[in-house]
This record gives structure tokens, sequence and C-alpha cells, in this order.
């Protein structure tokens, strides 16, 4: 009979989980918590056991506004569990008994478990925001000078010098260092001269890619010369892409009417045209940059002298209270806890006691969010 009920304890807790999917859900966290249960006979002592821990794991359900329409029991030597039927928010993923003493004709045990409080929340939306002060920026800038008017230029060094003029948040740190000449058609980037720039340790980078080219219209009525700019631009996390983003632009830099009897847009308002891009351009900017609010980090373990870490660290979004499990179908999940954050990297500790930090090497972990 003992080892009946004792191979009973895996069903309850099964079973208390039954709305518990095997993959990711957001805030977890570690709790402790008791129960206990009046001993009324000399029957095993195990079934006194069974009902503390029910005990137990009840009161912690309750306590997270739980509403139970029927739970199990133990009565006459026997184990009664219909169903449980639940509409709380709390889910129990893992727990183990830490303790457990007979005292005053009471059996009391000790639980840890790692719960789920907000479960509403789809597998895999857990995303973190970005700590980053600065990002590494670099412009390339592609176009075709023989096609274009001479007059509508815009290159590199006015971009560059228009938009340091904004407050961008991350701030994009700019090298303003001279290009050797290039000659027509081809690429040309603003990169920090590697002899003066100081050592960065900027993990993120955003590159942006600008190319101009010209399009005609032209038909009995009107005469077109249209710029069409497309703007991309790729977050990247230690040379690693992230996020992406690709916007065109049309823009009449020469209209004319009838023949050119009547002039409808002339080099008189390339100010004006070149405004209206700039503006684009630092929206689009705003919007990559953005992204950085909510990351869908995937860390690796990696180990230093015996000791396991994430990849990813303060500057990611990574709290104290994270927790990690590690990717994997399986429904045994293994997961980890924050034991010390630094910029780049936070060393974790593992939660379940059958995996080792051999198995978890070079292992890809989700957030399991705890803040």
């Amino acid at each position: 009979m003992f080892n009946s009920y004792k191979n009973f304890i895996p069903v309850i807790a099964t079973l208390l989980c039954m709305l518990l999917n095997p993959t990711l859900v957001n805030s977890a966290k570690i709790v402790t918590f008791s129960g206990s249960t009046l001993i009324t006979s000399s029957i095993d002592q195990e079934i006194f056991r069974t009902r503390a821990i029910e005990n137990a794991l009840q009161k912690l359900l309750l306590e997270g506004n739980q509403s139970l329409n029927s739970f199990s029991l133990v009565e006459n030597g026997q184990m009664l569990l219909d169903q449980i039927q639940s509409t709380s928010k709390v889910k129990i993923l893992k727990y183990d008994v830490i303790n457990e003493t007979v005292k005053d004709r009471r059996y009391h045990v000790t639980l840890k478990a790692i719960i789920d409080e907000n479960s509403d929340i789809e597998a895999g939306n857990v995303c973190k925001k970005a700590n980053a002060e600065n990002l590494d920026f670099s412009v390339e800038v592609f176009k075709d000078d023989v096609k274009l008017p001479f007059w509508a230029n815009v290159d590199r060094e006015w971009i560059v010098n228009e938009l340091i003029k904004y407050d961008f948040s991350p701030h994009l740190q700019l090298a303003e260092t001279q290009p050797p000449k290039k000659k027509q058609n081809e690429l040309y980037t603003l990169f920090v001269n590697k002899e003066t720039a100081p050592k960065r340790t900027n993990v993120y980078k955003l590159e942006t890619k600008i190319f101009f080219e010209p399009s005609n219209k032209h038909n009995i009525i009107e005469n077109e010369t249209i710029l069409v700019a497309n703007i991309k631009t790729k977050l990247k996390r230690r040379d690693e892409k992230i996020a992406q983003r690709d916007f065109t632009a049309n823009y009449i830099i020469q209209k004319s009417l009838f023949n050119k009897s009547i002039m409808a847009v002339t080099r008189g308002d390339w100010d004006k045209i070149k405004s209206r891009f700039l503006v684009m351009l630092k929206k689009q900017i705003e919007r990559q940059i953005s992204e950085l609010s909510c990351l869908k980090i995937n860390p690796k373990v990696i180990v230093k002298g015996g000791i396991p870490f994430l990849d990813h660290g303060q500057i990611d979004g990574i709290n104290s209270n994270d927790m990690f499990v590690i990717s994997s179908n399986q429904t045994q999940k293994t997961y980890l806890k924050v034991v010390n954050i630094a910029d780049f990297e936070t060393q974790i500790e593992i939660v379940s006691s059958q995996a080792t930090i051999d198995d978890i090497i070079g292992q890809v972990v989700e957030v399991v969010n705890g803040s």
C-alpha cells in the first residue's frame, strides 16, 4: 500500500497541471509553502503525507484566486480523485517536498514549487527590453549620379550631419571621419577610423542602407522625373541579425505639363523634397530602434570554470527575477534561475535536480519572465 500511494503523488501533480501544455509559459517564479493534515489513525503514514501535500497544493491554488469545483480526497484508506476544474491563472509547473515532519498528531510538509501566474499569454510571446544606451551606427549610400540631375544631391555627409541633430534613444554613435574619394556608383560607407576610434563595447548595431534610383514618366500631358528612395535597416546583436525593415518612397523632383509649357516641380523645390526624405528616414530609423523594447532573445548556455552562464546579460533586459527553461519539446523541463548578472552575460543555476551542467552546455533557453 505504501508504494501504491507513493506512486500516486505524481498523478496528483499531473492533474493539478492538466491545463499546462509542454511549451513555455510566462511569469514563473519559485515559491515555498506548507501544508498539513491531522493523523486520525495508525494506517500507513504515506496516506497522511499525501493528504498534507494535497493540502499545501490546495492552499497555494486558493491563494492564487483558484476556483475549485472538486478536489481529491483520501477517505477510509482509499484515494478518491475524480477531477479538478479550475479557473485560476496560477499553474504549478514543478514541485518538490523539501521538508516533512510529524508533530502534535499532524503530518506537516513544506514544498518548493515553480508556478506560473499568467498563463493567458501565449507561448513565445515573452520579450525583453534592451537597456543599451548606445548603438553602433553605419550608413551606406548607393546612387547613380549620371541619371540623376546634378542638383539632386543627397550624399552621406548631408545625411549624417542631419541625423546627428536628432536625439535618438538609444543614442546612435556616428563617426564623422572623411572617407577616401570613391568613383561614381561605388559604395559610400560611414565607419569609424580604426586607428583613432576608441574600443567600443556596444553589442547592438544599426546598419542603414539607402538606395537612390531615378525613374521617369512621360506622356503627352506630363513629364516626370522621380527619385525612388529605398531604405533598408537592420538591427544586429554581435553581428547576428535580430530585426530588419525595408521601406520605399517616391519623390517627384521634376514635373512639367504640356511639353514643358508649365513647370509644376522644379529645382527650386529640391530643399523641400530633401526635408520630406529626411523626415521619412528618421521615422524608419526610430521604428527599427523601437524593436529593442521587445526583443525575443534566445540566450545560449556557456560554461566558464565549471560555472554555467547565459551569453546575454543586463544590457539585453535580463533581471534578477527572471527564470529560464531549456528549449525542448519534452514534458520534463529543466529550469534555470539567475545567480548574478553582468552587462553581457548572466550566471545561472539549475533548479531541476535531475539535470547537470553537462546536460545544458550549448543549449538554447527561453525566457520565463518572473518580473
